[in-house]
């Protein structure tokens, strides 16, 4: 539809202005002003089916209701008989008069989106040193409510810190179990939100109901077995999954156990997972084409899952905080000599995009990217037990030898923590 509405007759030549003018190139024909009547010619009186006694029904089912005029107000004979003409010369056309009250209606919604839209430009002005990451990621009519309602639910899902406080399974346990899981995650070759999803549901059954110490590993590999079905093209096969646990449960164990974990969430399996997250923050540090920065935010969150409390902060921070990590972990590796650090600014690192955002401070995400860096630094020990995260990235097939790179060694690992603790 263009700016302004127009009444078109239906047999007018395509493309003319009006039902009295049609349009030849550049060049209007329009309805004779001569003060003088010219006579009809005889051709034109004589053509078939087109007297002055049907003209009218003829009008009627050629011409649209709203542009008929009366035949008393019509006189046949004061018509230009030009060739161009014959058609519509009984129609005589205000455009004023034309428009019907559809039209009108539609005119009515275009204001009004008009200046919805002027009312939207005027609320999302961006503050001052944001750039709009929305504008060109292909979902920028709903990113941002989809981001705010995840944001919203994940709420529902943070467990209290002390939720290994009251049953049989400890920290070291879970420990464990999350790293074998880790490494079960890389030898299946199953995605990162698989494997989030995984660890999410296992902390949230472990919060909710107590769980024999027998029973941990099937919980395990049942909350995978979850996960994968809701991340996953193709589930983990539960005959896989059995044969890593060195065959120690039954396939109907494994049924049981996962309808008990479906009537234990109340059928609410999904749970936001920081990979849902980490796309818009990677998106906002303008790394977006950065998969060796991707893939170090996976890595950080990978090395924080053994942490007990790793569910007991939201996704949306966890993510948020590998971000600014991998970042500093960056700056510092680039910018690293033999004798000093050249210490970065907190805007440097956590830019007013990522801030705007994430909607976290660096004060937010201190703690978190405390106990980040402090796991990390402790799995660069060779003596460490738990290296599920190490050996997965140290692959070079999957993760092009990541856990090797020169910005995730144990010297640039101390040198991001003394930052982050001058910034506290």
């Amino acid at each position: 539809m263009g700016s302004t509405l127009t009444a078109r007759d239906a047999n007018a030549r395509a493309g003319s202005r009006s039902s009295v003018s049609s349009q030849d190139g550049d060049r209007f024909y329009t309805a004779n002003k001569d003060p003088e009547p010219k006579p009809l010619s005889d051709k034109f009186r004589k053509s078939k089916g087109f007297t002055f006694r049907n003209s009218q029904k003829w009008l009627k089912e050629n011409i649209p209701p709203q542009v008929l005029v009366s035949s008393e107000t019509t006189d046949f004979a004061n018509v230009d008989t030009s060739p161009s003409l014959r058609k519509v010369s009984e129609v005589v056309l205000n455009p004023a008069e034309l428009v019907s009250a559809d039209a009108t209606s539609v005119l009515k919604q275009e204001d009004s989106l008009v200046e919805e839209s002027a009312n939207v430009a005027e609320t999302e002005v961006l503050p001052l040193g944001v750039l709009n990451i929305e504008i060109d990621e292909g979902l920028y009519e709903y990113s941002r409510e989809a981001y705010e309602y995840l944001r919203d639910i994940e709420k529902a899902y943070v467990i209290p810190q002390d939720y290994l406080d009251t049953g049989v399974i400890t920290v070291n346990m879970r420990m464990i179990l999350v790293d074998w899981l880790t490494q079960v995650q890389h030898h299946l070759k199953l995605s990162q939100e698989s494997l989030y999803l995984t660890v999410s549901i296992l902390d949230t059954i472990l919060n909710r109901r107590d769980v024999d110490a027998d029973k941990l590993q099937l919980l395990g590999i049942c909350s995978m077995l979850l996960g994968t079905k809701l991340e996953e093209y193709y589930p983990a096969e539960v005959g896989k999954l059995l044969h890593l646990t060195e065959n120690s449960y039954t396939r109907e164990e494994v049924v049981n156990m996962e309808r008990v974990l479906i009537q234990i969430l109340d059928f609410k399996v999904y749970i936001p997972s920081p990979q849902t997250f980490l796309l818009r923050y990677v998106r906002a540090a303008l790394r977006s084409m950065d998969e060796l920065f991707y893939d170090t935010c996976n890595y950080i969150m990978d090395s924080h899952l053994l942490i007990s409390t790793h569910s007991c902060a939201p996704a949306s921070q966890s993510a948020a905080a590998s971000v600014l990590l991998s970042s500093l972990l960056y700056f510092i590796s680039a910018n690293d000599s033999a004798d000093a650090i050249l210490s970065p600014s907190v805007e440097t690192i956590w830019t007013p995009t990522l801030v705007h955002f994430s909607s976290y401070s660096h004060e937010d995400l201190f703690q978190i990217c405390l106990e980040m860096v402090n796991q990390m630094i402790l799995a660069c020990a060779e003596d460490f037990k738990f290296r599920g995260a190490v050996n997965k990235y140290t692959s070079n097939s999957q993760h092009k030898k990541l856990a090797s790179m020169p910005h995730v060694q144990k010297k640039v690992l101390k040198k991001a923590r003394r930052v982050l603790l001058d910034w506290s």
